[in-house]
């Protein structure tokens, strides 16, 4: 079985996207720093459930709700789909 990886994804007031680097984790998480450049805020959080759900986790929605992270999105580790939530409070 794979590990997890993720990344945030920020945006700058001018509407660019950027991402972190890429972290990896173990099966089962992955921590990703919350840390945008000057200027831009978080606006989701991407990692990969390698067991295949595309569903979120707790941990997930935890994050995204204390780092006011508006959108989780979460690939399956087997094919590559990808699913997107919008996480509020």
């Amino acid at each position: 079985m794979k590990n997890e990886i993720g990344m945030i994804i920020c945006k700058s007031q001018a509407g660019r996207l950027s991402s972190g680097p890429l972290q990896q984790g173990n099966r089962n998480s992955v921590k990703v720093p919350v840390s945008c450049p000057s200027g831009s805020k978080p606006v989701a959080l991407w990692h990969t459930h390698p067991s295949g759900s595309l569903e979120l986790s707790e941990a997930d929605i935890r994050t995204s709700l204390e780092h006011r992270i508006p959108y989780c999105c979460v690939s399956n580790g087997k094919n590559g789909s990808t699913r997107c939530y919008r996480v509020k409070r």
